[in-house]
């Protein structure tokens, strides 16, 4: 379920990181990585147990990035092509699953061209070097491309990627100042604020970093610094990014700055380990000891701390089996295995948790009812996907699924007969059975369809 996809992506993070230090031979800064990792998932909501697109372009980019160290690092051409196309590859993929880091293919372009002999061909054997990596980058949006193409729907495609994130998603923000909704992020609640705050030490690192090449370039060494701290400059470059990632939807949660978390973590141990390298023999193991036995106590701490959290609320009832929700027995009585579901609301756990297939596209139906989160109690016509009402009508002719789920509370009180064109084969075609409520104290109302006989009133 969404649950072991969400851990699966963070150990994936954990296991990339000290890949990647090792790589480098880094491998203290890659285990400090991973364990400020785990401490800022856990501890302040960063990786939720729930499947976002960050979640999932987490080890993406993570594993993209040891790909790319083995590839600077190789001696034999081939091996050097293979993967710089896998790593490539991986971060197109963690591209389309958050268009804002398509992006990312900047910063690894960048390093692929500084690693790179040039040789006696000059650029133009920097160019060869380049083009696995970025033939790699456009692999999954060829391929999608491709599908909306012989579906004859690349308009469809234009809508649903860009425009409708740029002209409704982005909507309320139109007039905003990004500068000002920044200092209130700052100035919000505690529980935010290391993550602010880890934005503020990696834009310094980063101000650092560019002053420490400047420095080089004005002794004309900026290709052979660049060289030496490779690992450094990805680093930053891919937290700038995460962070800026998170910024540019002007909505400061926790996770959608979890982009950012694995890079300024790596960035810390960098740090120890480049004190570490620098010391005498005795020193650099007593920094490597200290530095590794404060991973061990932090990650006891946290991992204890949010352990024993999950034990009290399971205690209260909470972290059942999935398939234990309340709702979901009711769920299982009007629809069988193969018979899929409709659920009207920000509710689409309840398709992985029920094991039922959604009768709809739209399986969170914000985009149907005009809502823009967090504006939970702001429906508005302008801000309804264009033909989403009609598409979901569509779908429910076509499907007819048993079972109409209506959540409203969870999409700020909108219901499913607010929508004409869903009221309208509502009324039609199903009748009001029960209403339940599941957890979390979230309230369902359920309506089977009339032609399955749940309208017989002695049923």
């Amino acid at each position: 379920g969404l649950r072991m996809l969400t851990l699966l992506a963070a150990l994936g993070v954990i296991a990339a990181m000290y890949a990647l230090g090792r790589v480098c031979d880094r491998r203290v800064g890659g285990a400090i990585a991973g364990a400020i990792f785990v401490y800022l998932a856990l501890g302040y909501k960063i990786g939720v147990p729930a499947a976002n697109g960050e979640q999932i372009l987490l080890p993406l980019v993570a594993w993209s990035s040891v790909s790319l160290a083995h590839a600077v690092r190789s001696e034999d051409a081939a091996r050097k092509r293979r993967l710089s196309f896998i790593a490539g590859l991986l971060l197109g993929l963690a591209g389309w699953t958050k268009i804002t880091f398509l992006v990312g293919i900047a910063p690894l372009a960048l390093w692929s061209w500084i690693s790179s002999d040039a040789g006696p061909d000059g650029s133009r054997a920097r160019v060869r070097a380049l083009v696995p990596l970025v033939l790699g980058w456009l692999a999954p949006g060829l391929f999608v491309l491709g599908v909306y193409g012989i579906a004859g729907a690349w308009d469809d495609l234009v809508y649903r990627f860009f425009t409708y994130n740029s002209d409704v998603y982005m909507a309320p923000y139109a007039d905003a100042s990004l500068a000002r909704a920044i200092l209130h992020w700052f100035d919000g609640p505690p529980h935010e604020r290391p993550v602010a705050l880890s934005w503020l030490v990696a834009m310094l690192a980063l101000a650092g970093y560019l002053g420490f090449l400047l420095a080089a370039l004005r002794r004309g060494e900026l290709r052979r610094t660049l060289l030496r701290t490779d690992v450094v400059a990805i680093t930053l470059a891919l937290a700038t990014l995460g962070f800026a990632s998170g910024i540019a939807e002007m909505r400061f949660w926790n996770h959608h700055f979890a982009a950012a978390v694995p890079w300024v973590g790596l960035l810390a141990g960098l740090a120890v380990d480049e004190l570490a390298s620098r010391a005498r023999p005795w020193l650099r193991t007593a920094v490597q000891v200290v530095a590794l036995g404060a991973c061990v106590v932090v990650l006891l701490e946290t991992v204890g701390a949010k352990a024993w959290d999950r034990e009290l609320e399971r205690r209260r009832g909470a972290w059942e089996r999935s398939s234990h929700e309340p709702l979901c027995k009711v769920i299982h009585r009007y629809a069988g295995p193969r018979d899929p579901i409709f659920v009207w609301g920000f509710d689409g756990d309840l398709y992985v948790s029920c094991a039922r297939e959604p009768a709809s596209r739209y399986v969170y139906t914000t985009l149907v009812a005009g809502i823009v989160p967090p504006f939970w109690h702001e429906p508005r016509s302008d801000r309804v996907a264009r033909d989403a009402p009609r598409d979901t009508a569509l779908d429910l002719e076509h499907a007819k699924p048993p079972l109409i789920v209506d959540v409203p509370d969870s999409i700020g009180g909108t219901s499913i007969h607010d929508i004409p064109e869903l009221e309208a084969i509502v009324a039609r075609d199903y009748c009001r059975r029960e209403t339940a409520t599941g957890w979390r104290g979230r309230k369902a109302t359920f309506y089977g369809r009339r032609d399955r006989g749940w309208c017989d009133e002695r049923r």
